[in-house]
């Protein structure tokens, strides 16, 4: 089975925080690999929506294995 969960706001019409977890059970009980990801952003929005900026962290562990990425992107709609 599996789940997740993301809440995220616009906070002075140009900030935008958001939060999302997500995990994934194995289907059978001999198996220990669940697998969970953690995620947080900040966004700055531009231009009404046209343009977004956002710099965020992810920690993801399945199993033994664990990951931290740091990583920036961009948005831009015409």
């Amino acid at each position: 089975s599996a789940w997740f969960a993301v809440a995220s706001v616009l906070l002075g019409g140009a900030w935008q925080p958001l939060v999302r977890i997500q995990q994934a059970m194995p289907a059978y009980e001999d198996q220990d690999e669940t697998s969970t990801i953690f995620d947080g952003q900040l966004g700055y929005v531009l231009n009404g929506f046209s343009t977004r900026f956002a710099a965020g962290f992810r920690h993801a562990r399945a199993g033994d294995l664990k990951d931290n990425t740091i990583f920036l992107g961009g948005q831009f709609m015409k």
